[in-house]
């Protein structure tokens, strides 16, 4: 690998020398861009356009965030990065210049990596997190700049920071401007390729907002403007990137990984303006103008698209790259405008319908040719202008036929105008979305809001002023319940420095509180009074029952320390009182795998032989009080199932940890969870329990590593009924099925799914050989009969018997919806599945 450093460290330094060249001789450009940026103000909203210009320099220079962060760096105080570690850091305190002629690209990566931070050969860490933020200006780089693991990179949020990728060398350079990964050039054998500094599928916690990502004076073959490999616990949020007309770049690549929320994002001309694949991704408010394609996408298992607008390409979205190997994707709340072809599919007579899965939720196209196109040479769906209510490709199962009675659903060919109405013949599917979960728009809309960075606020309050410190070892548990009581009563907003904030009993957020943090700055629960499973504590207690109001949170990370049976990680009883105004984005429940929480492979190695006490460390998660709403997005559920921070093997060295419970969803009043994910938890990853007015796209879950040793509810049997409809498992007879449910759903109404990803990976001894036999656990989805106006839409399974279980109906099958691709064959996919009557036999159709 040496040798492969040296090599691409002399092309670095010769782009770096051309890429000076070449600005200084461009005498007719300004120093700072004029960009103009797509933007709407809701999703059905229209498409406007706005200016980001040098005259708004001075006028609008400060951002709270770089003043605060610069008084208050915070720390990292597990781990050998304590002494004297800057988790904030500022670009040009590196020596960038931003002024559009030095290349600056040394200085980013040395603001990024200063201090041995985690690159080459180190996997991951939890102790070297930094938040690197670039003031306005405009970054000229020649090669890639590297988002170390753990790294917040974050541009002034009133005029975006431009990095400019302008060397005419750069195509040899594909990793992009930024790079959330590393290729090696050293072949790994395990991967059968080229390896990388991290393990895609666990590249955690990584951030990116405020950015003009411009190549389009780039060497235009093959560029990219970002490589955004990538897993959970990652965003990208209000980044633009501008390519060259009529070249090969393209905007933002994902190969592969697991993730993650994608938002706010627009794409100007380019071959394509992503290109993408993952086992699974939540998109949102993507503008696509001018690209040749919008989205080509390269594999996934399931994949939301929510509020995208196409405008002026020849194909939105190509769902047909050479040997595609098979996925699913659900397009919601969207727009197609003067669009060729809105979505090429691959349904090859071989292997259709079972090659891929097609949702169309809300989707209205304009001057549009076609809507569907698919592999074998056939229009699916006519284009023209409309309104598309509901339309699927992929195996559907109902309850309600379209005219009163079962029956098949009829070929496409002979019902293609049909579906210009919405209702697929044969099966009533259309989402019957109460008005509580739309926008306040005319367009029937999800309702969605983007993660606030406070622009026009001042005032903050900051408790490490106040008496907290943060430092992994005081008590805070009183500092900070005083410094969010003084801050609502002020109606000011905190900002938690970077740190680890130890509590050692319930901490309370009241309503009117704005609490944000800086690179997931932690609250620890730690002692006694979190020990006792039979009496479960909040550590975060989010209102109390009853109240209504505004709250909001951001960059949090709420973990633990030690044996903590009795926690419950947060109790959220706020309800909100207008709008999604009871909010939390980007924050993380962690608990164990990380350096100061007691609960690493020293600690808790996997098949120890017995249930260790000290690796006892929850009871629940979140829970969603009955009294509650909320509005979440981007929020990982974790309990470890790797120590993030061994570091001697670098093998993500597994661990045995016990929590009993994922996210409990008891609200009633209208809630929302986008890109939501809960693992690893013993009894359930997400349970609803009379449960009403919820959407949530997409989750993801995996069962516990561990199991069936012990057998679920092992070793919280004794504390059952603690929370509403725990699972007791005494109807299973095989160890396989004392599994803990992905997702349980009883005596619950109107609840809308839009991309569900349910993974069981191992049984037995960390055996992975029952995946491809699907029968790592018997069952995934509990769905009692009582529950009503049930849509879950773009379901795809990985490891289990049944995809959905209802204990007085018929079970769905994963081998019956297996997913015949060339890639991950054992992944079973359902396009859509709707229950709305409390017992009535399904129908089920192959879809269209």
């Amino acid at each position: 690998m040496a040798r492969f450093d040296a090599e691409q460290e002399k092309i670095l330094q010769a782009a770096a020398i051309l890429a000076e060249a070449d600005a200084a001789n461009a005498t007719d450009k300004a120093i700072f861009k004029e960009y103009t940026i797509a933007y709407r103000e809701s999703l059905d909203g229209p498409v406007q356009h706005r200016t980001h210009s040098p005259g708004r320099l001075k006028a609008r220079a400060n951002y709270w965030l770089a003043e605060l962060a610069t008084k208050n760096p915070g720390s990292n105080p597990f781990g050998s990065a304590n002494a004297g570690y800057k988790v904030f850091r500022n670009v040009k305190n590196y020596g960038a210049k931003g002024d559009g002629t030095t290349d600056d690209t040394a200085a980013i990566n040395k603001a990024i990596s200063d201090q041995d931070r985690c690159g080459a050969k180190c996997g991951s860490s939890t102790v070297k997190g930094a938040t690197v933020y670039f003031p306005p200006g405009r970054y000229l780089v020649s090669g890639s700049i590297f988002a170390l693991y753990h790294t917040q990179l974050v541009g002034h949020v009133l005029l975006l920071p431009q990095a400019a990728f302008t060397s005419p060398e750069a195509n040899l350079l594909n990793s992009g401007v930024i790079a959330a990964n590393k290729y090696t050039g050293v072949y790994n054998d395990r991967w059968k390729g080229d390896d990388e500094w991290y393990l895609n599928t666990a590249n955690f916690f990584r951030q990116v907002r405020n950015f003009i990502i411009d190549i389009r004076d780039a060497a235009p073959e093959n560029m990219k403007g970002m490589h955004w490999q990538v897993a959970q616990a990652t965003s990208l949020q209000n980044v633009h990137f501008k390519m060259k007309p009529g070249s090969k770049q393209v905007g933002l690549f994902i190969e592969n990984g697991s993730g993650g929320l994608l938002s706010d994002l627009t794409f100007e001309g380019g071959a394509s303006g992503m290109e993408c694949g993952n086992q699974q991704f939540t998109s949102r408010n993507l503008i696509f103008e001018g690209c040749k394609t919008a989205i080509t996408m390269l594999w996934d298992w399931g994949w939301v698209w929510q509020g995208i607008y196409v405008q002026g390409a020849d194909v939105g979205i190509n769902f047909t790259t050479q040997n595609f190997p098979g996925g699913s994707i659900t397009v919601l709340d969207s727009t197609f405008s003067s669009v060729k072809t809105a979505i090429v599919f691959n349904t090859s007579p071989k292997k259709s319908p079972k090659q891929a899965s097609l949702g169309l939720l809300n989707v209205e196209y304009k001057d549009v040719g076609d809507m569907v196109f698919t592999g074998d040479s056939a229009t699916k769906l006519r284009g023209g202008s409309g309104l598309l209510t509901s339309w699927f490709i992929g195996n559907t199962f109902s309850d309600v036929a379209q005219g009163g009675g079962a029956s098949d659903i009829p070929s496409l060919n002979s019902q293609k105008d049909a579906f210009v109405t919405g209702t697929p013949g044969g099966l009533r599917l259309d989402p019957n979305v109460p008005s509580g979960l739309r926008g306040p728009g005319k367009a029937g809309h999800i309702f969605a809001r983007p993660k606030p960075q406070y622009e026009n606020l001042e005032g903050f309050v900051v408790p490490t002023a106040r008496g907290n410190t943060g430092d992994g070892r005081t008590d805070d548990t009183a500092a900070l319940n005083l410094a969010f009581r003084l801050a609502a009563e002020e109606k000011r907003p905190v900002f938690l420095p970077a740190g680890s904030y130890i509590v050692t009993d319930t901490v309370f957020i009241p309503k009117g509180s704005i609490i944000v943090g800086m690179c997931w700055s932690q609250i620890v629960a730690s002692g006694k009074r979190f020990e006792d499973m039979a009496n479960p504590l909040p550590m975060v207690k989010v209102g109390n029952p009853g109240d209504e109001g505004p709250v909001e949170i951001s960059d949090l990370l709420f973990t633990s320390r030690g044996p903590t049976a009795g926690l419950v990680a947060m109790e959220w009883n706020i309800k909100s009182s207008l709008l999604g105004n009871a909010a939390m984005w980007d924050s993380h429940f962690r608990i164990g795998g990380a350096a100061g929480t007691d609960l690493q492979v020293a600690n808790c190695p996997r098949l120890s032989g017995a249930v260790k006490p000290a690796c006892i460390a929850g009871s629940l998660l979140l829970h969603l009080t009955k009294t509650s709403s909320a509005y979440l997005e981007n929020i990982w559920a974790w309990t470890a199932d790797h120590d993030l921070d061994d570091k001697p093997s670098l093998s993500e060295a597994q661990v045995d940890i016990y929590v009993a419970r994922g996210i409990l969803i008891e609200s009633k009043a209208p809630t929302w969870l986008y890109a939501t994910s809960s693992e690893h938890n013993i009894l359930y990853q997400y349970q609803l329990h009379k449960a009403d007015n919820v959407f949530m796209g997409l989750i993801q879950t995996e069962s516990p590593y561990f199991h069936p040793q012990p057998t679920a509810p092992k070793p919280f049997e004794s504390t059952l009924g603690k929370f509403p409809a725990d699972p007791t498992f005494e109807d299973c007879t095989a160890d396989n099925c004392k599994v803990s449910w992905a997702l349980s759903i009883t005596e619950s109404r109107n609840v809308h799914i839009v991309g569900a990803g349910l993974y069981s990976w191992f049984f037995n001894n960390y055996d992975q050989g029952c995946i491809e036999k699907m029968s790592c656990q018997t069952r995934l989805v509990n769905i009692d009969m009582s529950s009503t106006s049930l849509y879950i839409y773009n379901l795809f399974t990985v490891g289990t018997q049944e995809m959905i279980s209802m204990k007085t109906g018929t079970s769905i099958m994963a081998k019956d919806n297996q997913m015949l691709a060339d890639r991950s064959p054992w992944t079973s996919i359902i396009a859509a599945f709707v229950k709305s009557a409390p017992s009535r036999a399904f129908i089920s159709g192959i879809g269209l």
